[in-house]
């Protein structure tokens, strides 16, 4: 496990102004499935409550359950195409070097290898192996259009990892 000092420090940082109290308060240590950290988590806010994000690569626990799933799956990624909607960078990071990876958002980000419109999808018919879509759906607006085109470019024998 490599340290992403830049975000841990960042993390600690945001999270010591927003809830000082967390680390006087129990903790456990934990295990983040995204980038392997062993350690404290870190709250995102006094409301929320300590062990939120992961301070090596900021995942949210919707993340880290997207990330334990594929684990536990047993999917062998290698070789497959992979279209993950909006990626999240925890997963964006782990996923990247995947070469058949493709991570497509509405609008170009940084995190995102293609701008793909989710209700439009610019690829053939059964063109991926494997589709990620994390509480994207909440965002868009013609919910069926979307439903049907991510039938659509999902192989018959693939699957789909879809939250929300």
């Amino acid at each position: 496990m490599t340290r992403n000092w830049p975000v841990l420090i960042e993390q600690w940082t945001r999270s010591t102004l927003r809830d000082p109290l967390q680390h006087v308060s129990r903790r456990h240590v934990r295990e983040c499935p995204c980038c392997r950290y062993k350690g404290y988590f870190v709250s995102a806010n006094w409301r929320r409550g300590p062990e939120m994000r992961c301070p090596n690569c900021s995942s949210r626990p919707r993340d880290r359950l997207l990330a334990k799933l594929l684990e536990v799956s047993g999917l062998n990624l290698a070789g497959k195409r992979i279209l993950h909607f909006a990626p999240e960078w925890p997963l964006y990071r782990r996923l990247k070097d995947e070469a058949g990876d493709v991570g497509g958002d509405i609008i170009q980000r940084r995190n995102a290898d293609a701008v793909v419109n989710i209700t439009a999808i610019d690829s053939d018919d059964t063109s991926y192996d494997v589709l990620i879509c994390n509480h994207v759906l909440e965002h868009v607006r013609n919910h069926l259009k979307a439903i049907r085109e991510r039938h659509r470019v999902l192989r018959e024998d693939g699957i789909a990892f879809f939250s929300r």
